[in-house]
């Protein structure tokens, strides 16, 4: 099947995400991959891949300065990461989240959450002031109410509560299921507004861990995920 022409709001894209990437000069193939892998995840968190958005090959290739073959390696593995999907008549889009994709991240992060605050009486003290210090930093952001900074201080604090749990592959699976959600922020109609919520909650789950109150943690943790999925879910726009 021959590929359709890009549309024309794909290109103005495709051009917008090329204006700031720099390219390597000659990467060995899996440097390439690893590249254009690191590029367009980044591209995709901070939306200048929203949701939605075709990424023609042609254009993707030369934007990285890779061939089609490096970047087509590059798709499949955002594809198992759940970040791409290929859409008949439109080729490789970002992928926008359902409503029961997102139910299901969050079942999966009330496990992760709550039981690494559970259990984080084994967790060295250096953990916990990252913890602290995530939700400081969160803090300090709230009055700019930039959705980048918000946003890179949440994930921030969300991953340093994972890492409680002093796990590599827990981590890893965590980061992958965090980099997922950040497709659900780009659909909600005020970015800003959904993290500035959360904000001053991480503080109080904070302070809790701080002080030994393990339980009362995860118990915070839990209802502000339940609050935090019932929000998103009433203030993005879903996929048709």
């Amino acid at each position: 099947m021959t590929a359709e022409r890009p549309s024309r709001a794909a290109d103005a894209v495709i051009a917008r995400w090329a204006a700031t990437l720099t390219v390597q000069a000659g990467p060995r193939r899996r440097a390439a991959r690893e590249h254009a892998v690191a590029e367009l995840r980044a591209a995709i968190s901070e939306g200048v891949l929203p949701p939605g958005a075709e990424i023609p090959e042609q254009a993707a290739a030369e934007a990285l300065g890779t061939s089609r073959n490096t970047l087509r390696e590059a798709f499949r593995v955002l594809f198992h990461d759940g970040l791409l999907e290929h859409r008949d008549h439109r080729g490789v889009i970002v992928r926008r989240l359902r409503a029961e994709d997102i139910v299901d991240i969050y079942n999966a992060r009330i496990l992760l959450e709550c039981g690494a605050l559970e259990a984080a009486h084994r967790a060295p003290s250096e953990r916990v002031d990252l913890i602290r210090q995530a939700a400081a930093a969160g803090l300090a952001a709230l009055p700019g109410r930039d959705p980048q900074e918000l946003r890179r201080c949440g994930m921030a604090f969300h991953l340093s509560v994972v890492a409680l749990a002093r796990s590599r592959l827990v981590s890893a699976f965590a980061d992958t299921l965090f980099t997922q959600l950040q497709l659900a922020y780009h659909q909600t109609r005020d970015p800003a507004e959904f993290h500035a919520s959360f904000i001053e909650r991480n503080v109080v789950i904070a302070d809790r861990l701080g002080e030994g109150e393990f339980g009362e943690a995860a118990d915070a943790m839990r209802q502000y995920l339940r609050d935090a999925q019932a929000q998103l879910l009433t203030s993005i726009a879903m996929p048709h």
